[in-house]
């Protein structure tokens, strides 16, 4: 039976199949694990991403930033995302510039020149130890609902990153001219 080419032929080729299901299986949980790696979280909830704690409190869309020399208008809409950011770690850090992910996985950067926007937490952000900061960043993009992908490094591609939600959410913008109302039909 061990001289006949037929039997080792079969077991060649199912040793060699089974090494590709296996390879196969390894492949898809890995790349399953990878895109699962972020839980989204919700407004509110905390995420810790290293020793930086990230917590959006409230979003709203500008039509314009109000700026002491002159208004800043988007190429979209802005994006104003309220959150707090706490380091919970021993030793200063940065905190790095955020992203916005749409449901595609397209990225926007945070938009730097929002001087105008109280609380703005600005560009360059540091952070003591035990400390928390609480203000806005901005984004310029389409209306719609996105991820904060936030995380603990400026190194694009990071390991270490989870995504918040950012609902999509239209309120009145106050930044508007009123509404006039409508002349009365006649007869009435």
């Amino acid at each position: 039976m061990l001289n006949n080419p037929r039997h080792s032929y079969r077991q060649t080729f199912g040793f060699a199949l089974l090494c590709l299901l296996l390879t196969a299986a390894l492949v898809g949980s890995s790349c399953r694990r990878a895109s699962l790696g972020a839980r989204v979280l919700r407004p509110g909830e905390q995420a810790q991403v290293g020793q930086l704690v990230f917590t959006v409190l409230d979003s709203e869309w500008k039509q314009m930033i109000e700026d002491v020399a002159t208004p800043k208008y988007p190429t979209q809409r802005f994006l104003v995302v309220q959150m707090t950011v706490t380091n919970s770690g021993a030793t200063e850090t940065t905190i790095p510039h955020l992203t916005l992910q749409d449901a595609k996985g397209k990225t926007y950067p945070e938009f730097g020149e929002a001087g105008g926007v109280p609380e703005w937490l600005g560009v360059l952000r540091r952070i003591r130890p035990v400390e928390t900061q609480q203000g806005r960043i901005v984004f310029d993009v389409p209306v719609g609902a996105y991820q904060l992908r936030v995380t603990d490094s400026f190194e694009e591609g990071a390991e270490k990153y989870a995504l918040i939600e950012i609902p999509l959410r239209i309120e009145p913008d106050n930044q508007t001219a009123p509404l006039t109302p409508m002349p009365e039909a006649p007869g009435k």
